[in-house]
């Protein structure tokens, strides 16, 4: 029942927000459509917003955090984590396209944030350092367990590198 009614109905209620914000975060695309070989990533797909609200407001945060949402997309994480007063927020995505669309976005509703700073970089997720003052880092579902396992290790390097709280 939930795959075929509250899921759908998530996705309406998300292109309705969407809309009304003069936005574009309710995109699913396969990876392949970029020219991305799938052992890269997986398809852009967006938190449901009313998840996101759950999750950061569970969160303590602080004015010195940095928030990486890895496999960014097209930045409804990175909006959503931007009602929050992070230091800074970063996207990491392997497409430019996607990028663009988050920048977009994230240009559209600055003035709506409590954060200001941004990055998004385009880079494949295995090969991004993670930065030494990176205190939480999002994922959903965004690449296969050969990236995981990298982006993992740059996450315990950091961490043993700059030692800090990571969530």
């Amino acid at each position: 029942i939930r795959f075929k009614f509250y899921i759908p109905l998530l996705r309406k209620w998300n292109i309705i927000i969407d809309k009304y914000l003069g936005i574009n975060t309710e995109t699913v695309v396969d990876i392949s459509t970029f020219g991305f070989n799938e052992s890269i990533g997986n398809r852009q797909e967006s938190t449901p917003r009313r998840h996101l609200h759950i999750i950061l407001s569970s969160l303590s945060i602080s004015e010195n955090d940095v928030f990486i949402d890895m496999g960014c997309g097209v930045g409804r994480v990175m909006l959503a984590a931007g009602m929050y007063p992070f230091k800074e927020i970063i996207g990491v995505d392997v497409s430019a396209e996607l990028n663009d669309i988050c920048e977009s976005n994230i240009k559209k509703m600055k003035h709506r944030l409590k954060c200001k700073k941004y990055k998004n970089i385009t880079s494949n997720a295995s090969e991004y350092k993670i930065p030494r003052d990176a205190t939480f880092i999002y994922f959903f579902n965004p690449f296969g367990k050969e990236v995981m396992k990298n982006v993992f290790e740059a996450i315990l390097d950091s961490i043993s590198q700059f030692p800090r709280k990571v969530t």
